[in-house]
Order: structure tokens, then sequence, then C-alpha cells
């Protein structure tokens, strides 16, 4: 390990973000881009985005994983999910938050992290990221601070970022996004939301799609690009499986389960397993 990704992960784990400039390279930008736009404006859910070749190519940069290797130690994580999305006007503000789903262990060290990708970066328009330094540690729930004003926090502001710049966020990073306007008909912000979840442990899967997360991943695994075979470690299925016979169960009900459990781990469990985080 270099002294520059020793600084940059000791940055991380005492700030819970870390932001890397230029990560992507050109080629990448302009097949995300372009991807993008030809789907229109909007947010694209997971099955959308993993339909398009570019954002999979994407979801597999060696850059990327190159900084997700030294925040996780010896690889050890998989996939929870990828989305995107296209802005070309104000977006409005969403409150203070974090993203972190539970984890189902009594291991007291439980590691998820986002990457926030600007493939045209960021340039003081349509919105900034809030972030709060050091609030990976405290321990609120997802959307307990959601009415505390943008400006009660000191906390630091994201605005512009060059092309091709990603922001790795520790995902129980308390963080928000204050809305901006944007200064002409062109203005345009790309953006693509991947995140990670250690996979050691069992976690609560990605549950916000019609289609059961498990045949999203096999989808994904069919367009694992042949270069790319080297990462498949990412779409390792285990942390998110139910036992048998619960795994032959419907999707529609399987998904009723994992949010009991996630009751159970979040409000329940009087060690609060899901929220301690690594120091």
């Amino acid at each position: 390990m270099t002294l520059t990704e020793q600084s940059d992960n000791s940055f991380f784990q005492e700030n819970g973000y870390l932001v890397k400039k230029n990560l992507i390279n050109e080629g990448l930008i302009a097949e995300a881009c372009n991807a993008l736009e030809l789907k229109g404006t909007g947010n694209f859910d997971m099955l959308s985005t993993i339909k398009t070749k570019a954002l999979i190519n994407l979801l597999f940069s060696p850059s990327i994983h190159n900084c997700l290797g030294g925040i996780f130690t010896n690889n050890n994580y998989s996939l929870h999910h990828i989305t995107s999305a296209l802005h070309t006007k104000q977006t409005p503000s969403l409150s203070w938050h974090h993203d972190k789903v539970p984890a189902y262990s009594r291991r007291k060290k439980s590691l998820m992290v986002h990457v926030l990708i600007y493939p045209s970066g960021m340039n003081y328009e349509i919105g900034k990221l809030l972030l709060i330094p050091g609030s990976h540690k405290w321990l609120v729930d997802r959307y307990q601070l959601s009415k505390v004003p943008l400006n009660a926090f000191k906390h630091e502001e994201i605005g512009y970022l060059p092309r091709g710049s990603a922001v790795f966020v520790n995902s129980a990073l308390v963080h928000a996004r204050e809305s901006l306007p944007s200064q002409s008909d062109q203005s345009k912000r790309h953006f693509i939301d991947m995140s990670f979840c250690q996979n050691t442990i069992n976690w609560e899967p990605y549950l916000e799609s019609s289609t059961g997360w498990s045949k999203l991943f096999e989808h994904v695994q069919k367009m694992l690009p042949v270069e790319s075979k080297k990462y498949d470690y990412i779409l390792n299925t285990r942390p998110y499986k139910m036992s048998f016979p619960l795994n032959l169960l419907p999707n529609f009900i399987q998904n009723k389960l994992y949010l009991l459990k996630s009751f159970y781990h979040r409000r329940v469990s009087p060690t609060k397993d899901s929220k301690l985080e690594i120091n």
C-alpha cells in the first residue's frame, strides 16, 4: 500500500468519506454520459441501469475497485445495488439522512460503502452534496435527523467536482442534498450511485425493485465484460441469501421477511448491531 493509499484510508476511516477527483477515464465518462442521455432525464432504477452496457463497464472499472480494495479488507465486499440519473434542472433538497441498510449480525463491525460518481462533474448548479464528517460513528436511525435544518450542523459542502470524479461514502455517514438552480437550458448532471457491503456477514438486500435482487444479480453476471472477470467477486450473493427453505418462498414474501428482520435489528435488538461502525 502506498503512502497516498494509507492517507486516503485513514481519512476515510476518520471522516467517513473520500473524494477522488478525475478517477474515471475519459472513455468511460463519454460512454456513461451518452448512455444516460439516451435514456432521457430522471432517475433510473437498478434494472434499467444494469441493462446499459456502458454503466456495467463503469461498475467494473478498475479505478473504483482499487479504492474499494483499500477501504475493505482483502476485497471482501459484494455489490448491493447500482442506480443512475440524469438531471437537467434544479432538484429538490434532500434532508439529513444516511443510507446504510441493516446488517443481520451480532458482530460490532459492519461496513457498507456508497460510491457516488459524477461522470460530467459538478459545477455549482442543480444540487450540492452536504456531508457531516465523522457522523458515521453516530448511533442514529436512517431518517432520525430528517427534520433538522440543513444549516444546523457543521458540515462540508461539495458543489464543484471535475469530470470523472467520485465520492466514496461510508453508508452510515449523515449527509444531505441542497437544491441549487440550473444556470441554463443546457445544464446536465449525470450521476451513478453504487453501493457495496462487507461480504462476511448478512445484510438486507436491495428491495427497491419489483424484480427480485437475485434476478438483478443474475442479469449483471450475464452482462459482465470478459476483461472484468477478476472482479466477479462483487457478485457474491451469500451476504443477502435467506437460508433453506425460506429461499424457496416467492420474492414478495421474502421481502416482507427481510423487512421484519430489519425492524428487529434496527429497533428491537438492544445492542443495535446494525448501527455500530468500524472505528
